[in-house]
């Protein structure tokens, strides 16, 4: 992402949000995936009375995943940022 704001000379512009949106729902995707990788398929099933609240990983792991198609799905995004680089689409 450096490099990228670097080659467009003025800081990111209109691309540096596409290229936070990018980087930070395909963390957060990486992120839930390997949790659960480790933790197993039980991890994903919360009990008790928190299950299902915005706390828990089972509701995050659920949130992480929409949120790689969340405002625009991150290829548009590559997109955007190709534009602002000057690359072809």
């Amino acid at each position: 992402a450096t490099s990228a704001r670097d080659a467009l000379g003025d800081g990111g512009g209109v691309a540096t949000a596409p290229m936070a949106k990018i980087v930070g729902s395909e963390l957060e995707e990486e992120f839930g995936e390997a949790v659960l990788r480790l933790l197993g398929p039980a991890a994903a099933l919360a009990e008790g009375p928190n299950a299902g609240s915005p706390e828990t990983f089972d509701s995050a792991l659920r949130y992480s995943i929409m949120s790689v198609v969340a405002g625009g799905t991150n290829d548009i995004q590559r997109n955007l940022v190709a534009r602002a680089l000057g690359l072809p689409r």
